[in-house]
């Protein structure tokens, strides 16, 4: 069980390196990839609604690039500058 109580496993490296798997109360999954700093680095989801979002993170955990698909299909597509500000998105 994490944190949130909802069901899930986390694995932890001898350097601190984690990862963790879990089922969210509303039938979500997530895969989250931390770093021995346990700053995110990657992250995968499936939406409880069909939707899947990957997300990468720069050394300082903020956001660098994600990519989505809806529930209808479309995708989305950004880039993130080390400010955090929108460097390129689609659409």
């Amino acid at each position: 069980m994490l944190p949130d109580s909802s069901p899930g496993l986390r694995l932890v490296g001898r350097d601190g390196a984690r990862a963790g798997l879990s089922v969210g109360n509303d039938s979500a999954l997530g895969l989250a990839l931390d770093d021995k700093e346990g700053r995110p680095r990657a992250q995968f989801s499936v939406g409880a609604d069909g939707s899947t979002n990957l997300a990468l993170f720069g050394n300082d955990g903020r956001p660098r690039a994600g990519l989505a698909v809806g529930t209808d299909g479309s995708p989305a597509f950004g880039l993130y500058g080390t400010d955090g500000k929108v460097i390129f998105k689609q659409p």
